[in-house]
């Protein structure tokens, strides 16, 4: 082998180095990188979980309300022995929002018989 020769070829192992040495920064930058996003999805999935257990409470506190303002609206109207029609419509939006959170059938039975009840018209008082 001649001068000429071994100076290419040592040229040519230099810059094989040098990429080598490039491609392995770049390895190690993109394992920092994916390193931190990994740490950023733990991050989001502890929010996630967070937000879920407020949901699940959330949802068993408007399910209580409902429940209770279902309970003391219609038992109140069955005393009575009548309803109204705005009344009768309103309790049937809230059992339906209540039955889709998962209500039971204590105040199942209780709209059954609500919903028997007969319509009166809703007095009005005039103020002079």
């Amino acid at each position: 082998m001649n001068w000429g020769e071994v100076t290419g070829l040592l040229t040519a192992v230099g810059a094989l180095l040098g990429i080598g040495h490039k491609i392995i920064s770049e390895l190690q930058t993109n394992s920092q990188k994916n390193n931190q996003i990994m740490e950023d999805l733990a991050e989001v999935k502890s929010g996630v979980s967070e937000i879920q257990e407020v949901a699940i409470l959330n949802t068993s506190g408007i399910k209580t309300l409902h429940s209770y303002r279902l309970a003391h609206d219609m038992k109140a109207d069955i005393l009575r022995g009548y309803t109204t029609l705005d009344r009768k419509q309103e309790m049937a939006k809230i059992f339906e929002s209540y039955k889709k959170l998962g209500g039971n059938g204590e105040i199942e039975l209780l709209y059954r018989e609500f919903v028997e009840l007969p319509l009166k018209e809703e007095e009005v008082y005039e103020t002079k």
